[in-house]
């Protein structure tokens, strides 16, 4: 019970790598405290389904824009 409580409150952010380009949601307990360059952490945080939703919204707002001026 303890453990499904812990899971519930865990706190996840949006990792972005502006080399390789990839938007990876993780623990915010296990951010690195010195990441590379070109990368860069989202201030905004939540549950994994929150910054799963949110991943996916930047992603297809990404999509529209190349679309439009494409």
């Amino acid at each position: 019970m303890e453990d499904e409580k812990a899971k519930s409150t865990e706190e996840y952010t949006l990792l972005l790598c502006l080399d390789s380009g990839e938007l990876e949601i993780v623990k915010l307990e296990d951010l690195p405290r010195n990441w590379p360059l070109g990368q860069y952490c989202s201030r905004r945080t939540g549950t994994k389904s929150e910054m799963e939703n949110l991943r996916r919204i930047l992603i297809h707002n990404n999509l529209k824009t190349l679309m439009k001026h494409g």
